[in-house]
């Protein structure tokens, strides 16, 4: 939780002369010269944050008000994209009712066009959409959330559209690029609305033999915890599920152990026959759930954060093989109620978010993936097969 030297130096001025602001103020911040930020917040063994008192209240903004608050805790779980002259505001799934809303709700990504009185103080990306790259952004952007809302497929069947799409505009739609053709652009969009295309490539996605060793791999070496416990509730959570897995699938998946090639093999197995078991109510669920994931991350997280619209695809597919994973995992052997099943896929989400996402772990994995030369078309869609 970063803190913004400004703030610091304003309410060390505020706490002037009162002995228990200023001892709070010292305990609860730590100075980083050597971090990318001025100083960051103090958390507690129980993952809780320094600056709560006894029930669990800010004593910054009980003592100081609002408008003296960090930047993030002023702002979460709310954060905004500045596109242009427009400012989109969204939640972050970090926080468990947000996820709770997107997930659970199906008017949850309806876009309401209101103004706003001031700024939001801190915008988690700011551009323009001038340069070539990031010209097409609203565009790209609303044909694969159309995409995603095709109610006649899979989501794995429309995600390998997604990333045939990304890799056939890869030569031409990239970080730099002097121009896109528009007539290039307009024929690779124009399939994604095509009945036609999205029968034929569905078709071909289902007739494919894919194996899993190679995802159940990456997706181990990325969740597992390290083999010293990480304190704190942030990563407990998150913890208490890969213990789950564990349970299911033994000690290969155990943190601190190194599979070999025939342990992943076994686990691919027991995957399968896993995910044959799952309820069928279960299955289609999930498969909404996480749809509604990739829609809210395409709303909330430009492509021109990636090097080019593939990476961009392909870390989707990443991110959703993962959460699958966990999912069909914990969920195999479910009887409970629509409403238990709901808060278990939430929880999954949430803590996903919170440990794996804010860790930056998939950006990590995506540069692993490159070094290894696993970045291609074909790499993407075993990842599919979760």
């Amino acid at each position: 939780m970063p803190v913004e030297e400004s703030t610091h130096r304003r309410l060390t001025l505020l706490a002037d002369g009162d002995e228990l602001a200023t001892a709070l103020l010292e305990s609860g911040i730590e100075r980083t010269p050597d971090g990318p930020d001025f100083a960051r917040l103090r958390f507690r063994d129980s993952g809780g944050c320094s600056m709560l008192d006894g029930q669990g209240l800010c004593r910054v903004h009980a003592g100081f008000g609002h408008a003296e608050l960090f930047a993030v805790c002023a702002t979460y779980p709310r954060y905004a994209n500045e596109i242009d002259d427009d400012v989109e505001l969204f939640g972050t799934l970090a926080c468990p009712e947000v996820t709770r809303l997107a997930l659970l709700a199906a008017d949850g990504f309806e876009l309401a066009l209101s103004t706003v009185e001031a700024t939001p103080r801190l915008a988690r990306n700011r551009f323009r959409t001038a340069s070539p790259y990031f010209m097409p952004f609203k565009q790209l952007r609303s044909a694969f959330i159309q995409l995603l809302s095709e109610p006649a497929y899979a989501l794995a069947e429309k995600l390998f559209v997604m990333l045939w799409l990304a890799d056939k505009l890869k030569p031409v739609l990239y970080e730099g690029c002097a121009s896109v053709p528009p007539l290039d652009l307009e024929k690779a969009l124009s399939a994604l609305a095509d009945p036609g295309v999205l029968g034929a490539l569905s078709s071909s996605f289902r007739g494919l033999m894919l194996e899993g060793t190679l995802p159940i791999s990456v997706i181990v070496a990325t969740l597992r915890p390290p083999g010293e416990p990480r304190p704190g509730a942030q990563t407990t959570r998150f913890e208490g599920i890969w213990h789950e897995v564990e349970a299911r699938y033994g000690a290969a998946v155990a943190r601190g152990h190194a599979p070999s090639d025939a342990e992943l093999r076994d686990v691919w197995t027991s995957y399968r026959a896993t995910c044959a078991r799952l309820p069928a109510s279960a299955r289609e669920r999930i498969d909404v759930c996480l749809t509604r994931y990739g829609v809210n991350h395409l709303l909330t997280t430009p492509h021109m954060l990636s090097a080019n619209l593939f990476q961009y695809a392909y870390d989707l597919v990443l991110r959703l093989a993962c959460l699958r994973f966990l999912l069909n995992s914990r969920l195999a052997d479910f009887c409970g109620s629509q409403r238990e099943l709901d808060a278990s896929i939430v929880e999954v989400v949430y803590s996903f978010v919170r440990t794996i996402e804010n860790a930056d772990l998939p950006s990590e994995l995506r540069k692993t993936l490159r070094e290894q030369g696993l970045d291609g078309f074909a790499h993407a869609v075993c990842f599919l097969s979760i």
